[in-house]
């Protein structure tokens, strides 16, 4: 089955060095698919696919890739689709609903990319830059 947390020593020791987007995203999409793949197989089941090729953000050609080469090894398929129709509705309904909305894949090289250069300012001017107040705990 899969594994219920984040995988973050793993992913980081098979990363360092391929810091860089494209490399990366190679190494994370081979984890999580080897993952899948062992799974889906493992249950019986004829193919699996990813969640990943919802995102405009995410290489499809890569996943795809990825993706083909890791059902190989397990003796099963992989199902690709794009899956990005509907991509500008989704971000409709999550803007209209107030729904969280993340900027970046959630790995910890994209989380920086996405606020190093946030600053305190940044922060206590919020999204919309007006002023808001900050709370200190004493």
């Amino acid at each position: 089955s899969w594994p219920e947390r984040y995988e973050m020593p793993l992913f980081l020791r098979a990363g360092v060095g391929h810091e860089r987007f494209r490399q990366r995203c190679a190494i994370c999409y081979r984890l999580r698919l080897e993952k899948t793949a062992q799974a889906a197989a493992g249950q019986g089941f004829d193919a699996f696919t990813t969640t990943l090729l919802i995102s405009p953000h995410q290489d499809q050609e890569l996943i795809c890739q990825i993706g083909e080469e890791v059902a190989a090894q397990h003796d099963i398929e992989f199902y690709f689709k794009n899956f990005r129709r509907g991509w500008s509705e989704r971000g409709r309904l999550t803007r209209e609903h107030d729904l969280y909305r993340q900027q970046y894949c959630g790995c910890i090289y994209s989380e920086w990319e996405r606020y190093h250069d946030t600053t305190i300012d940044t922060i206590l001017m919020g999204e919309e830059g007006g002023k808001q107040e900050a709370y200190c705990a004493s």
